[in-house]
């Protein structure tokens, strides 16, 4: 099983996505329900820039297998990018609570509370991103105002 999920995976990100759903589909097959299975096809989704579709699929993951703090974090992602702000903290706090060695969760914990106005706690993410010695305010300024619409454009 793991190994039709790797491979789809990989097929996904390099941008094979109808052989990449035929594997996925294959090992729904094999397991259906299987969480990394729904999480993969959740990504796949999002690749083919299905928003709808990735949150529920990654929503199913989430309901088979609550302790992959990856399909929590990208399902945070897509709910920021959806506009549903405080759906997306909760979910990044609980990949955090899953992984909170991860940097980048931080990171986007952090933009997250930027964006909705609480500075004080995304400061606090962004040290707690800092102590673990795997990113700097610096390189989280730089990556909000990626992540930020330029005001001129406007």
């Amino acid at each position: 099983m793991s190994a039709l999920i790797n491979l789809g995976s990989v097929l996904s990100e390099r941008r094979d996505l109808p052989e990449a759903r035929r594997l996925f589909d294959r090992a729904l097959e094999v397991e259906p329900g299987h969480p990394g299975v729904l999480s993969g096809l959740g990504k796949l989704a999002l690749a083919r820039g299905d928003m709808r579709t990735a949150i529920r699929y990654l929503e199913e993951a989430i309901e088979q297998d609550s302790d992959r703090a990856d399909s929590h974090y990208v399902l945070a992602q897509l709910l920021r990018r959806e506009g549903r702000g405080l759906e997306a903290v909760v979910t990044f706090q609980r990949a955090l609570a899953l992984s909170p060695e991860r940097a980048d969760i931080h990171f986007d914990l952090a933009a997250t509370y930027a964006q909705h106005g609480n500075f004080r706690a995304a400061w606090s993410e962004i040290h707690a991103a800092e102590r673990l010695g795997r990113a700097t305010p610096q390189e989280f300024l730089v990556a909000l105002r990626s992540q930020m619409p330029d005001p001129s454009s406007r």
